[in-house]
């Protein structure tokens, strides 16, 4: 598949079966999401798709950020960075305005007030998504010869 399909496909494939599992174990952290696993699976699933164009969000910033500083390197740390300040201020409107409450099951990080896992999930999700995508991408392509020069003939002659 030529292009930049196959690359997307690939983030978005990886980050969706990260997001839902992720989304699906922590669910029970929130209150009356603590229905059976299968009920649970399914109810996760619009979330984890939201999670996913998020993370796809988080990694472009992260990847601009670092060029644009001049830090390629850092867009691992920057894209973390990206994916947990997000996660805090997407946390803290969504427990304020009531949009979902916390159970006993949930640490709360005391200093923004907002829940230790949904932060962990977008600092750690989004970069390695990005990386096992690039991974299997690398691991996949076919192997392909390096372009050689053509003699070029003078057809004036």
């Amino acid at each position: 598949m030529p292009g930049p399909r196959r690359p997307t496909i690939a983030f978005v494939t990886i980050a969706l079966v990260l997001h839902w599992t992720w989304e699906t174990a922590h669910a029970v952290a929130y209150v009356n999401t603590d229905a059976p696993l299968v009920e649970r699976f399914w109810h996760c699933l619009p979330m984890a798709i939201v999670d996913t164009a998020w993370s796809g969000a988080v990694v472009l910033a992260g990847y601009a950020a670092s060029i644009a500083l001049g830090l390629r390197p850092a867009m691992w740390i920057i894209s973390a960075t990206a994916g947990a300040v997000s996660a805090v201020i997407v946390e803290r409107v969504a427990v304020e305005t009531g949009r979902w409450t916390y159970n006993d099951l949930m640490p709360i990080l005391p200093v923004v007030n907002v829940g230790l896992w949904p932060i962990l999930q977008m600092s750690l999700l989004p970069p390695l998504a990005f990386y096992s995508a690039t991974r299997f991408i690398k691991k996949t392509e076919p192997h392909r010869r390096p372009r050689t020069a053509r003699p070029t003939t003078n057809r004036m002659s």
